[in-house]
Protein backbone atom coordinates (compact mmCIF):
# COMPACT_ATOMS: atom_id res chain seq x y z
CA UNK A 1 0.00 0.00 0.00
CA UNK A 2 2.76 1.83 0.46
CA UNK A 3 4.65 1.75 -2.51
CA UNK A 4 1.47 2.29 -4.57
CA UNK A 5 0.95 5.65 -2.48
CA UNK A 6 4.52 6.75 -3.30
CA UNK A 7 4.34 5.49 -6.58
CA UNK A 8 1.50 8.39 -7.91
CA UNK A 9 3.77 10.98 -6.01
CA UNK A 10 6.69 12.53 -8.62
CA UNK A 11 8.46 13.78 -5.20
CA UNK A 12 8.06 13.70 -1.64
CA UNK A 13 9.03 17.02 0.22
CA UNK A 14 9.72 17.45 3.99
CA UNK A 15 6.24 19.05 5.07
CA UNK A 16 2.98 17.49 6.86
CA UNK A 17 1.10 17.29 4.00
CA UNK A 18 3.22 15.51 1.77
CA UNK A 19 4.36 13.12 4.82
CA UNK A 20 0.46 12.39 5.96
CA UNK A 21 -0.29 9.87 3.84
CA UNK A 22 2.53 7.89 4.36
CA UNK A 23 2.70 8.05 7.77
CA UNK A 24 -0.28 7.00 8.36
CA UNK A 25 -0.28 4.15 6.49
CA UNK A 26 2.84 3.13 8.18
CA UNK A 27 1.24 3.97 11.68
CA UNK A 28 -1.96 1.97 11.52
CA UNK A 29 -0.44 -1.44 11.66
CA UNK A 30 2.24 -0.85 13.44
CA UNK A 31 -0.05 0.50 16.31
CA UNK A 32 -2.12 -2.75 15.54
CA UNK A 33 1.00 -4.75 16.09
CA UNK A 34 2.03 -3.12 19.12
CA UNK A 35 -1.65 -3.48 20.95
CA UNK A 36 -0.97 -7.44 20.69
CA UNK A 37 2.12 -6.36 21.68
CA UNK A 38 4.95 -6.89 20.05
CA UNK A 39 7.59 -4.28 20.09
CA UNK A 40 10.08 -6.10 18.36
CA UNK A 41 7.97 -6.84 15.10
CA UNK A 42 6.34 -2.97 15.17
CA UNK A 43 10.02 -1.70 15.02
CA UNK A 44 10.34 -3.88 11.42
CA UNK A 45 7.99 -1.54 9.77
CA UNK A 46 10.43 1.24 10.10
CA UNK A 47 13.13 0.66 8.50
CA UNK A 48 11.11 -0.44 4.96
CA UNK A 49 9.31 2.97 5.93
CA UNK A 50 12.76 5.04 5.91
CA UNK A 51 14.09 3.18 3.09
CA UNK A 52 11.10 3.71 0.39
CA UNK A 53 10.80 7.73 1.54
CA UNK A 54 15.06 7.85 0.77
CA UNK A 55 13.98 6.03 -2.37
CA UNK A 56 11.41 8.54 -3.36
CA UNK A 57 13.43 11.94 -2.74
CA UNK A 58 13.16 12.17 1.08
CA UNK A 59 16.62 13.51 1.85
CA UNK A 60 18.24 11.70 4.90
CA UNK A 61 18.65 14.95 6.73
CA UNK A 62 15.17 15.32 6.22
CA UNK A 63 14.27 11.71 7.42
CA UNK A 64 16.89 11.81 10.60
CA UNK A 65 14.47 14.75 11.99
CA UNK A 66 11.35 12.56 11.16
CA UNK A 67 12.70 9.70 13.40
CA UNK A 68 14.67 11.77 15.99
CA UNK A 69 11.74 12.06 18.73
CA UNK A 70 12.09 8.12 18.67
CA UNK A 71 16.08 7.77 18.25
CA UNK A 72 16.48 10.19 21.35
CA UNK A 73 13.92 8.48 23.24
CA UNK A 74 15.57 5.20 22.77
CA UNK A 75 18.82 6.79 23.72
CA UNK A 76 17.57 8.37 26.40
CA UNK A 77 17.23 5.15 28.41
CA UNK A 78 20.87 5.19 28.69
CA UNK A 79 22.67 8.57 29.67
CA UNK A 80 26.09 6.97 27.51
CA UNK A 81 24.15 7.00 24.31
CA UNK A 82 21.99 10.05 24.64
CA UNK A 83 25.06 12.37 25.55
CA UNK A 84 26.58 11.37 22.24
CA UNK A 85 23.44 11.29 20.03
CA UNK A 86 22.54 14.50 21.72
CA UNK A 87 26.41 16.48 20.76
CA UNK A 88 25.86 14.58 16.93
CA UNK A 89 22.35 16.15 16.63
CA UNK A 90 23.21 19.44 17.79
CA UNK A 91 26.47 19.56 15.92
CA UNK A 92 24.28 18.27 12.26
CA UNK A 93 21.26 20.47 12.99
CA UNK A 94 23.32 23.48 13.81
CA UNK A 95 25.89 23.22 10.16
CA UNK A 96 22.37 22.08 7.98
CA UNK A 97 19.44 23.86 9.43
CA UNK A 98 18.81 27.71 10.36
CA UNK A 99 19.01 28.52 13.82
CA UNK A 100 15.45 28.50 14.92
CA UNK A 101 14.60 25.40 13.24
CA UNK A 102 17.76 23.65 14.83
CA UNK A 103 16.76 25.15 18.36
CA UNK A 104 13.22 23.47 17.62
CA UNK A 105 14.73 20.19 16.83
CA UNK A 106 17.22 19.89 19.34
CA UNK A 107 14.19 20.86 22.21
CA UNK A 108 11.99 17.90 20.74
CA UNK A 109 15.16 16.19 20.94
CA UNK A 110 15.63 16.54 24.36
CA UNK A 111 12.16 16.37 25.27
CA UNK A 112 11.61 13.00 23.93
CA UNK A 113 15.17 11.66 25.74
CA UNK A 114 13.41 12.89 29.26
CA UNK A 115 10.26 10.92 28.82
CA UNK A 116 12.34 7.30 28.55
CA UNK A 117 12.90 7.55 32.91
CA UNK A 118 8.88 7.96 32.98
CA UNK A 119 8.00 5.41 30.00
CA UNK A 120 10.89 2.89 31.69
CA UNK A 121 8.59 2.55 35.29
CA UNK A 122 5.54 2.05 32.71
CA UNK A 123 7.47 -1.12 30.72
CA UNK A 124 6.52 -4.91 31.38
CA UNK A 125 8.92 -6.73 33.55
CA UNK A 126 10.56 -8.37 30.19
CA UNK A 127 10.73 -5.27 28.62
CA UNK A 128 12.58 -3.48 31.32
CA UNK A 129 14.82 -6.99 31.87
CA UNK A 130 15.81 -6.76 27.89
CA UNK A 131 16.94 -3.18 28.77
CA UNK A 132 19.26 -4.04 31.83
CA UNK A 133 20.51 -6.77 30.18
CA UNK A 134 21.30 -5.09 27.40
CA UNK A 135 23.37 -2.60 29.45
CA UNK A 136 24.56 -4.74 32.03
CA UNK A 137 24.36 -8.30 30.97
CA UNK A 138 26.71 -9.38 33.94
CA UNK A 139 24.86 -7.22 36.47
CA UNK A 140 22.76 -11.07 37.04
CA UNK A 141 25.05 -13.41 34.77
CA UNK A 142 22.42 -16.53 36.14
CA UNK A 143 19.27 -14.90 35.34
CA UNK A 144 18.74 -11.62 32.64
CA UNK A 145 21.82 -11.18 31.44
CA UNK A 146 22.51 -15.33 30.61
CA UNK A 147 21.42 -15.13 27.04
CA UNK A 148 23.23 -12.87 26.03
CA UNK A 149 26.28 -13.60 27.79
CA UNK A 150 26.21 -17.39 26.19
CA UNK A 151 25.38 -16.14 23.20
CA UNK A 152 28.84 -14.31 22.85
CA UNK A 153 30.69 -17.10 24.70
CA UNK A 154 29.30 -19.56 22.03
CA UNK A 155 30.28 -16.74 18.52
CA UNK A 156 34.05 -16.09 20.61
CA UNK A 157 34.61 -19.94 21.41
CA UNK A 158 34.39 -20.82 17.36
CA UNK A 159 37.40 -18.58 16.75
CA UNK A 160 38.48 -18.78 12.85
CA UNK A 161 37.29 -22.19 11.59
CA UNK A 162 35.04 -23.34 14.32
CA UNK A 163 34.94 -26.27 16.40
CA UNK A 164 32.55 -28.32 13.76
CA UNK A 165 29.74 -29.57 12.44
CA UNK A 166 27.89 -30.76 15.71
CA UNK A 167 30.61 -30.26 17.36
CA UNK A 168 29.25 -27.18 19.40
CA UNK A 169 29.99 -27.39 22.99
CA UNK A 170 27.08 -24.36 24.04
CA UNK A 171 24.74 -25.77 21.82
CA UNK A 172 24.82 -29.53 22.89
CA UNK A 173 25.22 -28.96 26.27
CA UNK A 174 22.43 -26.59 26.54
CA UNK A 175 24.06 -23.61 27.26
CA UNK A 176 23.04 -21.73 24.38
CA UNK A 177 19.11 -20.78 24.40
CA UNK A 178 16.68 -21.03 21.68
CA UNK A 179 19.65 -22.19 19.31
CA UNK A 180 17.73 -23.17 16.85
CA UNK A 181 15.33 -19.67 16.18
CA UNK A 182 16.47 -16.32 17.25
CA UNK A 183 20.22 -17.41 18.49
CA UNK A 184 20.70 -19.63 15.30
CA UNK A 185 24.05 -17.37 14.12
CA UNK A 186 25.43 -17.91 17.11
CA UNK A 187 25.16 -21.83 16.91
CA UNK A 188 26.49 -21.51 13.60
CA UNK A 189 29.51 -19.19 14.47
CA UNK A 190 30.95 -21.55 17.14
CA UNK A 191 30.22 -24.77 14.41
CA UNK A 192 31.77 -22.55 11.39
CA UNK A 193 33.70 -20.04 13.23
CA UNK A 194 34.84 -16.51 12.10
CA UNK A 195 35.10 -18.44 8.39
CA UNK A 196 31.50 -19.57 8.26
CA UNK A 197 30.26 -16.36 9.62
CA UNK A 198 31.58 -14.45 7.41
CA UNK A 199 30.44 -16.89 4.26
CA UNK A 200 26.94 -16.46 5.49
CA UNK A 201 27.15 -12.55 6.11
CA UNK A 202 28.22 -12.02 2.28
CA UNK A 203 25.23 -14.16 1.27
CA UNK A 204 22.80 -12.14 2.68
CA UNK A 205 24.61 -9.06 1.60
CA UNK A 206 24.78 -10.32 -2.00
CA UNK A 207 21.24 -10.98 -1.77
CA UNK A 208 20.39 -7.68 -0.30
CA UNK A 209 22.43 -5.93 -3.00
CA UNK A 210 20.62 -7.96 -5.96
CA UNK A 211 17.07 -6.74 -4.99
CA UNK A 212 18.54 -3.28 -4.95
CA UNK A 213 19.69 -4.10 -8.55
CA UNK A 214 16.38 -5.12 -9.60
CA UNK A 215 14.53 -1.76 -7.79
CA UNK A 216 17.05 0.17 -9.76
CA UNK A 217 16.73 -1.36 -12.85
CA UNK A 218 12.59 -1.97 -13.05
CA UNK A 219 10.92 1.11 -14.89
CA UNK A 220 7.85 0.44 -12.80
CA UNK A 221 7.68 2.70 -9.77
CA UNK A 222 5.45 0.68 -7.81
CA UNK A 223 7.72 -2.43 -8.26
CA UNK A 224 10.93 -0.66 -7.42
CA UNK A 225 9.50 0.62 -4.35
CA UNK A 226 8.50 -3.33 -3.10
CA UNK A 227 11.76 -4.08 -3.69
CA UNK A 228 13.47 -1.59 -1.65
CA UNK A 229 11.22 -2.10 1.28
CA UNK A 230 11.58 -5.60 1.11
CA UNK A 231 15.48 -5.24 0.73
CA UNK A 232 14.87 -3.10 3.87
CA UNK A 233 13.52 -5.56 5.86
CA UNK A 234 15.47 -8.30 5.05
CA UNK A 235 18.50 -5.83 6.12
CA UNK A 236 17.39 -4.85 9.45
CA UNK A 237 16.30 -8.75 10.24
CA UNK A 238 19.77 -9.24 9.60
CA UNK A 239 21.32 -6.50 11.39
CA UNK A 240 19.29 -6.49 14.51
CA UNK A 241 19.07 -10.57 15.06
CA UNK A 242 23.18 -10.66 14.70
CA UNK A 243 23.92 -7.38 16.51
CA UNK A 244 21.84 -8.74 19.17
CA UNK A 245 23.57 -11.91 19.79
CA UNK A 246 26.98 -9.61 19.73
CA UNK A 247 26.17 -7.89 22.56
CA UNK A 248 25.54 -4.72 19.82
CA UNK A 249 21.80 -4.51 21.15
CA UNK A 250 19.20 -5.60 23.24
CA UNK A 251 17.59 -9.07 22.85
CA UNK A 252 14.93 -9.30 20.73
CA UNK A 253 12.51 -11.33 19.10
CA UNK A 254 13.84 -10.87 15.56
CA UNK A 255 14.68 -13.68 13.45
CA UNK A 256 17.14 -14.09 10.81
CA UNK A 257 15.61 -14.39 7.15
CA UNK A 258 15.78 -18.04 5.61
CA UNK A 259 18.57 -19.25 8.32
CA UNK A 260 16.17 -19.43 11.85
CA UNK A 261 13.45 -21.94 12.31
CA UNK A 262 9.87 -21.03 12.15
CA UNK A 263 7.65 -21.45 9.37
CA UNK A 264 5.74 -18.24 9.56
CA UNK A 265 9.34 -16.26 8.78
CA UNK A 266 10.15 -18.51 6.62
CA UNK A 267 7.26 -18.09 4.58
CA UNK A 268 7.26 -14.71 4.79
CA UNK A 269 10.59 -14.28 2.86
CA UNK A 270 9.97 -16.56 0.62
CA UNK A 271 7.04 -14.60 -0.42
CA UNK A 272 9.30 -11.41 -0.61
CA UNK A 273 11.41 -13.00 -2.71
CA UNK A 274 8.58 -14.21 -5.02
CA UNK A 275 7.76 -10.95 -5.42
CA UNK A 276 11.01 -9.62 -6.46
CA UNK A 277 11.52 -12.31 -8.63
CA UNK A 278 8.24 -11.36 -10.69
CA UNK A 279 9.57 -7.67 -10.46
CA UNK A 280 12.91 -9.04 -12.16
CA UNK A 281 10.82 -10.72 -15.21
CA UNK A 282 9.20 -7.67 -16.22
CA UNK A 283 10.89 -6.12 -19.41
CA UNK A 284 12.92 -3.44 -18.38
Amino acid sequence: MLAKYLSYKREIKPNFASLAGPILIMVIPLLLILLEPDLSTALCLVPPFAAMLYWQGLRPLHILLLFMPFLSFAAGFSLYLWIPFFVFLAVLVFLRMRFFRAIAALATGTVFGLLSPVVLSLLKDYQRTRLISFFAPWFDPHGMGWNAIQSQIAIGSGRLLGKGFLHGTQKRLGFLPNRHTDFIFSAIAEETGFIGSLLLLLVIGFLIRRILLIAYNSRDKNASLIAIGFAAILFYQAFVNIGMLLGLLPITGVTLPFISYGGSSLLTCCLMIGLVLNISAQPE
